[in-house]
């Protein structure tokens, strides 16, 4: 992979990837509204207005022919930064949420390892898969509900981080079951 090729002007300013900046800028103001002011409506419609965001800058970077090597990594960064910031947010009003902070630790860490083997073995940056899309809106919204009512019943709360766990963990194997099928195939493309 070449970063000539990742960074060049036409790749970088377009509207997917300058959508996927946005939701980068958008996080402190998560943050900013949840923590900070106690806006929780608030904090939750800039959340919606990320998870918008992310929809659409897939479907029109395909669209226009925009899709490019830097949106590929920009926008699962954002994403999981994203996340994380949801994560940090609840917190302090759910103290059982920081073992599925671990756990999205592990996930996102087992990722990058495999999403960097697969860009020195291919040559390419691959792009999210739909289960991965699928676990990343499953738990904006599970965290838009527990950021929307923080006095959810406790019962509820470890209902919803149990369910949060459990697509973290079918999302990470399915992208492990990907990727070993990937090196195999590119194995054999090599021999």
């Amino acid at each position: 992979m070449n970063a000539k090729k990742i960074f060049t002007r036409k790749s970088v300013f377009t509207v997917p990837n300058l959508m996927s900046f946005a939701r980068l800028l958008m996080i402190p103001l998560i943050v900013w509204l949840y923590r900070f002011r106690g806006e929780h409506l608030w904090a939750a419609g800039v959340l919606l207005l990320s998870g918008v965001t992310d929809v659409f800058d897939g479907k029109i970077a395909r669209k226009f022919d925009q899709v490019s090597d830097l949106g590929k990594m920009l926008d699962p960064v954002a994403d999981k930064l994203t996340q994380l910031a949801m994560l940090i947010c609840i917190v302090p009003l759910h103290k059982t949420v920081i073992p599925l902070i671990v756990l999205f630790g592990i996930k996102e860490l087992a990722m990058a390892v495999f999403g960097l083997i697969a860009i020195k073995k291919t040559g390419n940056v691959h792009s999210a898969q739909w289960y991965g899309k699928a676990c990343t809106v499953f738990f904006a919204v599970a965290a838009t509900v527990l950021i929307l009512f923080p006095d959810l019943p406790h019962a509820a709360v470890g209902v919803i981080i149990m369910l949060c766990a459990v697509s973290f963990i079918l999302s990470l194997t399915l992208y492990i079951s990907y990727f070993i099928k990937l090196f195999k195939a590119n194995k054999k493309t090599k021999a």
